[in-house]
C-alpha cells in the first residue's frame, strides 16, 4: 500500500517527495535537512510547504547510497583508478641504497646528539657541586669576618682553622 502523493502545479514531474527520497537513498531526514540548508541539494516547496527534491542533485550528492543496488550489473561495476606512487618513494636500487645510507648517517647523528646531551647533563651536575662548595666557603668566610676576633689568636691561625677539613 503506497500512498499517492498529489503534485501541485509548478512542481516538475522529475522532482521527488521526501518519502520517495528516503526509500530510494540510504539517508536520514536529518541528513536531508542539513544538506538542503547547506544548499548541496535542490528543493522546491509546494503550496502545502512540502519539499520536493531534485533527483539530479540527489544523485550527485548521494551517489553509491542507493538502496536498490541489488542488480548484478550494479553490484559488479567497480571503478578502478590507478594510483601513482608518491613522488618521494625510491624507484631504483641506487635510490634505495642512497636512502639507506642517509638513514644510517641520520641514526649516527642521533646517537652523537644523545651522547652530547648526556655529557651536558653530567657537566651541569659537576657545576652545581662546585657552586655548592664555593657557597659553603663564602659562608664560612662571611661568618669568620663577622665574628668578634679572639684576642689570643692571630689571623694566620684563624685562616688555618678555616681551611682545615672538618
Amino acid at each position: 500500500m503506497t500512498k499517492k502523493v498529489t503534485r501541485f502545479k509548478g512542481i516538475p514531474e522529475t522532482y521527488l517527495p521526501k518519502s520517495a527520497v528516503l526509500k530510494m537513498f540510504d539517508v536520514s531526514e536529518r541528513t536531508l535537512k542539513r544538506d538542503k540548508k547547506n544548499g548541496t541539494i535542490q528543493t522546491i516547496k509546494d503550496e502545502r510547504g512540502w519539499n520536493w527534491f531534485d533527483p539530479s542533485s540527489l544523485t550527485l550528492k548521494y551517489a553509491g547510497r542507493s538502496k536498490d543496488d541489488t542488480g548484478p550489473e550494479k553490484s559488479q561495476a567497480v571503478s578502478v583508478t590507478p594510483v601513482a606512487p608518491p613522488s618521494d618513494t625510491p624507484q631504483t636500487v641506487s635510490e634505495i641504497a642512497e636512502r639507506d645510507k642517509t638513514i644510517q648517517v641520520l641514526e649516527q647523528q642521533v646517537a652523537e646528539f644523545k651522547v652530547s646531551i648526556q655529557e651536558l647533563r653530567d657537566d651541569r651536575v659537576e657545576r652545581k657541586a662546585r657552586e655548592a662548595k664555593l657557597l659553603e666557603i663564602v659562608e664560612k668566610q662571611t661568618h669568620m669576618l663577622s665574628a668578634a676576633p679572639e684576642r689570643n689568636k692571630t689571623v694566620w691561625s684563624r685562616l688555618k682553622e678555616f681551611f682545615s677539613e672538618p
